[in-house]
């Protein structure tokens, strides 16, 4: 009867699901066996390869193998990315700022260690954020840099399935504590529950939930001469993975904007710099060009955020048309 089919359909379902996360949230059948993580992508079409008379399985070609293994090597790294930071070894990625999903998918594609997404200043909003992550397919880490230092955005951010935040400004061991609050799930913050594409959409939320606060990268700003008096009481508080440096920013609070290489400014980067070594704490910074970018490694830092891709784009332009219309140059 229909009640009958019905019934053991609920006891099919409470069976599948029954106890833990699965009894106070929906979820879907478990995933078939492939990739754990949640940025890996989707396997390509059929017809990719051809089927291996033992197992079943597609044989891809000489292509495919190749992209299979830069995929392979990314999602090492994408596991890694925080332990590596940790460590202290050089992480290189540029700044995506054009709402183009195109964009971030060549960027990605480059060899970069991890691709900063912009949405603190441009045109970038969240959606863009998502699609950008998706045209990344798995094959380095994103960062998205938020556009304010408040709850909404770093629970909306980390909903996108980014594998970390950068906040702006932040200014004391306050707002540090609230951020770091708002980025960990409890019991070591309390970020807020929800379903989005971090969590596959439903599917594989436990995973998730379970190892968000492990995963996860928390990089905050010091862009501000009130957080550089305040550097050692930032250093303090726990769940902070990097400080980055925005010398920009950081002049302007000096009152000699734009001038990166200002006394003034040096000596301020210097104060963060000195204070970060000797708390063991990862220290990035933003630079415009390989040749400050490499100055800056020589000191120490270590998660290096280089130039953008309009930058990309123009100076690429400008090289080119330079060269064919003065070609004694």
């Amino acid at each position: 009867s229909g009640d009958g089919g019905r019934r053991r359909h609920r006891q099919a379902v409470a069976a599948l699901y029954g106890g833990g996360i699965a009894n106070r949230w929906w979820a879907p059948p478990p995933a078939p066996p492939g990739p754990k993580h949640r940025h890996a992508a989707p396997p390509g079409p059929p017809g990719a390869g051809r089927a291996n008379a033992a197992g079943g399985q597609a044989t891809p070609g000489p292509i495919h193998a190749t992209l299979s293994n830069q995929n392979k090597r990314s999602e090492l790294s994408m596991h890694d990315f925080k332990e590596r930071l940790r460590t202290g070894k050089t992480l290189i990625g540029p700044l995506v700022t054009l709402a183009s999903p195109d964009v971030a998918d060549i960027l990605s594609r480059v060899g970069f260690d991890y691709l900063w997404i912009e949405t603190e200043h441009g045109p970038m909003d969240l959606a863009h954020v998502q699609t950008a992550i998706q045209a990344v397919g798995g094959r380095c880490p994103t960062l998205v840099r938020i556009p304010a230092r408040e709850e909404i955005w770093v629970k909306k951010a980390l909903d996108t399935g980014c594998d970390g935040i950068i906040v702006p400004q932040v200014r004391s061991a306050e707002e540090a504590r609230r951020i770091v609050e708002w980025g960990l799930y409890p019991p070591q913050g309390h970020r807020s529950v929800g379903v989005s594409r971090a969590h596959g959409y439903g599917m594989t939320f436990g995973e998730y939930v379970g190892s968000a606060n492990k995963e996860l990268t928390i990089v905050l700003q010091i862009e501000n001469a009130e957080a550089v008096e305040n550097i050692e009481a930032i250093l303090s508080v726990e769940g902070i993975d990097a400080l980055l440096v925005g010398p920009f920013d950081l002049s302007g609070s000096l009152g000699v904007l734009g001038e990166t290489n200002h006394p003034r400014v040096l000596e301020a980067i210097e104060t963060v710099r000195r204070a970060c070594e000797a708390a063991g704490m990862p220290l990035g910074i933003f630079s415009a060009d390989a040749s400050t970018a490499t100055n800056y490694l020589a000191q120490g830092f270590s998660l290096i955020a280089v130039s953008t891709d309009s930058f990309f784009l123009w100076r690429s332009a400008r090289e080119t048309l330079s060269a064919l219309r003065n070609p004694s140059a």
